[in-house]
Order: structure tokens, then sequence, then C-alpha cells
């Protein structure tokens, strides 16, 4: 539910704040699909709300924010929502 240019743009954000190397933005792109397929949240919201929640501090690597991001969003949170309250945990 992103355009290329979007999922692109996004991927390499999310990449610069978790680190990732370039070389596995397939895997970052997969987690997204992946988890938007099996969730309610599509891949937008998932992306807003990892976007917001970031590594928190350090606290979280890539697949923890975006697991934390398809939970909340699961119970129905908004993406401000779930990444204030995900920030603020």
């Amino acid at each position: 539910d992103l355009s290329v240019e979007e999922a692109a743009a996004s991927i390499a954000k999310i990449s610069n704040i978790f680190q990732i190397p370039i070389d596995q933005a397939e895997r970052v792109s997969s987690a997204f699909n992946e988890l938007s397929n099996t969730t309610v949240a599509t891949a937008d919201q998932l992306v807003d709300v990892v976007r917001r929640v970031g590594d928190a501090g350090g606290l979280l690597n890539f697949e923890q924010s975006l697991a934390l991001a398809g939970q909340a969003l699961e119970l129905g949170q908004s993406p401000e929502v779930a990444g204030t309250a995900i920030v603020k945990t």
C-alpha cells in the first residue's frame, strides 16, 4: 500500500535509524510486508510508527520496534498514539 518511491524513502530512513546496511534493504521491506499481510496494520501505518519510535534511545532493534508497532496497531491504536505510547514506555 506504499508507492515504490515512498517505500524506498521509508526503507532508507529506517535503515539509517537502525544502522542497517543497504544490502539488507530486502530484509527490511520483507519484514514490513509480512507484518502488514498478517495483521490489521498497513505498511504505511507500520512505517509511521517505526519512524516515530526509532530505536527508543538505543533500547530497541529494528525487529523489536516493528513488533511493538504491529502489536499496538493490532490493538486498535492510531499510529500517532502507538508511537507516543511506545516511546513513553
